[in-house]
């Protein structure tokens, strides 16, 4: 692996910066409705939940940042929604459930 974490010899595309945008806020959006739906009626009261700062936590909200997978973990146990419930719409895809067969989480 280079430094960018690519494998050597293959090539990866860039994500453009607009297409990243785009996805922090449908995530944003997805995330605050999840809140809403659970019942925390205000950003702050689900941060102190998740455990961290509420001006951070508005950042996911408002499309400016991105948790990282252990708080995107979190964060789905505590709103009881499934992963792809915080995807956006692009990134969803059918799973043919053969090939789905051999992921599990073992704990």
């Amino acid at each position: 692996m280079d430094m960018r974490g690519a494998m050597p010899g293959r090539i990866i595309p860039a994500m453009s910066e607009r297409f990243e945008e785009n996805v922090r806020k449908d995530f944003g959006k997805l995330l605050m409705a999840a809140r809403k739906a659970k019942g925390y009626k205000s950003a702050a009261a689900f941060a102190d939940m998740l455990k961290v700062e509420p001006p951070r936590y508005r950042y996911w909200e408002r499309g400016q940042a991105m948790p990282d997978v252990a708080t995107v973990v979190r964060i789905t146990n505590l709103l009881n929604v499934e992963l792809s419930d915080l995807l956006p719409r692009g990134f969803k895809r059918e799973r043919d459930a053969k090939k789905a067969k051999h992921l599990s989480v073992v704990g």
